[in-house]
């Protein structure tokens, strides 16, 4: 086990199978994003909802609280804190635009 996992815990398979549109795809986190990679899966079941009305539900963003708890329980020193956080919020930011491209094009068909 390499430090990240160490921190932040294995990663299940399947959450690994739900984060991409194929289960068998294969990519590359380079080495300076696997400590925000693993945060952003730790915190999978830490988004703040709302309701949509006849639309469903949508996600509106992460629950900071618990990344900062994640992080502080990780042990991430202040310099490395800093960089996992900037990279999480870019991580945030996609998944949200993601999640919202999905939405707009279901509501199309």
């Amino acid at each position: 086990m390499d430090q990240a996992q160490a921190l932040f815990g294995q990663v299940p398979q399947e959450l690994l199978q739900e984060a991409g549109e194929q289960t068998d795809a294969v990519f590359e986190v380079w080495p300076e994003n696997w400590d925000a990679v693993l945060l952003f899966l730790a915190l999978r079941n830490q988004w703040h909802w709302v309701g949509a009305g006849l639309g469903g539900a949508m996600r509106t963003g992460l629950d900071l609280q618990a990344a900062k708890l994640e992080m502080e329980m990780a042990g991430l020193d202040t310099a490395t804190a800093k960089t996992v956080w900037a990279q999480l919020k870019v991580m945030e930011d996609e998944a949200l635009d993601v999640w919202a491209a999905r939405a707009e094009q279901n509501r199309k068909d």
